[in-house]
């Protein structure tokens, strides 16, 4: 009699602990989806198709070397000096704007941009996809954006791009650029 107790709620404990570690992971899962959302909403103005000023990306730590990663808006461009000038967001809370930053690049610069797919070739990836899922539930699902690698013709005056040093761009009027990739537009 106590044996079917036991197993009893022994059963339910684990049923119990099971269901709460499903919707835990749900409730990570989704917090982590808003935190991002909310990440790039405070990064992207949809409606002016712009970045606006209250975007701050982390700093990233790389092989204890400190990567540093931001966004701005490009105000001019120097094909002579192979150099860039941009607007930056802030990078902190509280942080004063940099006016403008002065980004060198060299032959080592990564330049990639965010190119968006043709409409119809993108329906067509859809429609392969829907086919290829019903199938095989772990099908990729098509990405409407691909990056290019490009080269410093790329760049004109008013895009908004990410920007990748391992320099610390506080206080300083200029940096070098480890990559930059310039956002679709």
């Amino acid at each position: 009699m106590n044996y079917k107790k036991i197993f009893l709620y022994l059963f339910l404990f684990i049923i119990i602990f099971l269901l709460g570690g499903i919707s835990g992971g749900f409730v990570v899962k989704n917090n982590i989806k808003i935190e991002k959302d909310r990440i790039l909403s405070d990064c992207w103005d949809n409606a002016r198709k712009e970045l606006v000023g209250t975007c701050r990306p982390p700093l990233v730590i790389n092989d204890n070397t400190a990567v540093t990663n931001f966004y701005g808006k490009l105000l001019e461009i120097n094909s002579e000096l192979n150099q860039i000038v941009i607007d930056p967001a802030p990078l902190d809370d509280g942080e004063d704007k940099i006016s403008s930053l002065v980004l060198e690049i060299s032959a080592d610069t990564a330049i990639e941009q965010v190119i968006k797919k043709n409409d119809v070739e993108y329906q067509k990836e859809l429609a392969e996809f829907d086919k290829k899922f019903e199938i095989d539930k772990n099908a990729v699902y098509p990405m409407q954006y691909f990056n290019k690698k490009s080269d410093f013709s790329a760049f004109q005056v008013g895009q908004s791009a990410t920007v990748t040093s391992t320099e610390d761009v506080r206080g300083k009027s200029s940096v070098k650029a480890v990559m930059i990739k310039i956002n679709y537009q």
